[in-house]
C-alpha cells in the first residue's frame, strides 16, 4: 500500500470524514498523519504529535486515581488486626463475664448475611437475636465489604482478633449492625474514641445514638469499602 492516502480517508471503507483542508495522509512514527494544505510534513508531525501530548497529562491523571484508589483497597483489605495474644486472652475473659461468646463471630455474621432478606434494619442483640433499643454511645464496625453486600474474605480468626480488639478499645459489646451489609457493630460511650475507630477501620460513618444521629468519615476510601448505596 502506498505511503500517502489522498484525501478520500485512510483506506476504502475506512470511515474516516473528508476534511477540505487535508491534502494527503502519511505515515510517520507509526502514526497516519493528516497533510494539511500548505504544511510541510515535518509541520504535520509536529502538529500531530502536539495534540497527543496535550491529552497525556489526563490519561495520566486518570491512571494515577486508578492506581491511588487500587493501593487505598489493598492498604485496608490488608491490614491486620494489631491485638497480641495477652490482649486477645483480656478480650475473651470480658466477653466470658457479660455473657457473650468468645469466639465464631465470622459465622455469626454469616448467618446473619443469609436472614438480611428477612430481617428489620436495626441492631440486635447478638445473643438472642432480639432488637436493641440503644439510647446512648456511637455505633462502629471494623468490617470491610469487598463489594456491595459482600464481606471482604476474612479468616475466622482474623474476624475473631478484630472482635477482641474492638471490645478493648471500645469499651463495648458486640452488637450485629444491620443497615445493608450486616457487621458487627459497637456501642461505643466515647465520641473521640469511636471517632478514631471509624477512621482506622475506613468506616463511612459512625451513628450517635442520642444525638448527631450519622457522622460521616470525611476520610472515607469508598473504593476500599463500598456500602449499600453504591449500587444504586
Amino acid at each position: 500500500m502506498s505511503e500517502e492516502f489522498r484525501k478520500v480517508g485512510l483506506m476504502e471503507g475506512s470511515g474516516e470524514p473528508e476534511d477540505e483542508e487535508i491534502i494527503a495522509w502519511f505515515t510517520a512514527k507509526g502514526k497516519h498523519i493528516p497533510l494539511k494544505k500548505g504544511q510541510s510534513k515535518t509541520e504535520a508531525l509536529k502538529e500531530a504529535t502536539a495534540d497527543s501530548s496535550e491529552k497525556q497529562p489526563q490519561d495520566k491523571a486518570a491512571v494515577q486515581r486508578r492506581e491511588q484508589e487500587d493501593n487505598g483497597e489493598k492498604a485496608v483489605r490488608e491490614k491486620k488486626p494489631t491485638i497480641s495474644p495477652d490482649e486477645a486472652q483480656k478480650a475473651r475473659a470480658v466477653l466470658i463475664k457479660n455473657g457473650y461468646p468468645v469466639s465464631g463471630y465470622l459465622g455469626i455474621i454469616q448467618k446473619a448475611e443469609q436472614r438480611q432478606k428477612e430481617s428489620a434494619y436495626g441492631t440486635f442483640d447478638l445473643r438472642t437475636g432480639k432488637p436493641i433499643e440503644l439510647t446512648e454511645g456511637y455505633c462502629v464496625s471494623f468490617q470491610v465489604n469487598k463489594a456491595v453486600n459482600v464481606r471482604r474474605d476474612y479468616t475466622p480468626e482474623e474476624y475473631d482478633n478484630y472482635v477482641y480488639e474492638c471490645v478493648l478499645r471500645g469499651g463495648a459489646m458486640p452488637n450485629i449492625g444491620s443497615y445493608g451489609n450486616p457487621e458487627i457493630s459497637f456501642c461505643v460511650k466515647d465520641k473521640k474514641i469511636a471517632l478514631q475507630m471509624m477512621y482506622d477501620y475506613n468506616q463511612a460513618s459512625i451513628y450517635d445514638v442520642a444525638g448527631e444521629g450519622e457522622i460521616p468519615n470525611e476520610k472515607y476510601n469508598r473504593a476500599a469499602n463500598p456500602t449499600e448505596d453504591d449500587k444504586k
